[in-house]
């Protein structure tokens, strides 16, 4: 698999490989089983900590994975609990 490059913040190149590896270390997962669900068109909400369907993230082209990094019932479940605990 080909993976194209993208820039770091500090301009150095990186490999899309490098970012998916260490996204999937931080699950506790390999690079080939972060790919199986990435190629199934999942992807990982940090909030739920579950694999959900793409479409029902925000998308974020400038992201290496093209959507948020939580899905949309958790944007609102975190609004819900911010706006309890400032009233």
């Amino acid at each position: 698999m080909s993976l194209p490059f993208r820039w770091t913040q500090k301009g150095e190149k990186r490999t899309q490989r490098s970012a998916f590896t260490t996204a999937a270390s931080k699950i506790g997962m390999t690079f080939e089983q972060y790919m199986s669900h990435f190629d199934a068109g999942e992807r990982w909400c940090g909030w739920h900590q579950t694999w959900e369907a793409k479409e029902i993230f925000y998308a974020q082209p400038k992201l290496s994975t093209g959507v948020s990094s939580i899905c949309r019932a958790a944007y609102r479940e975190r609004s819900h609990a911010a706006k309890r605990n400032t009233i």
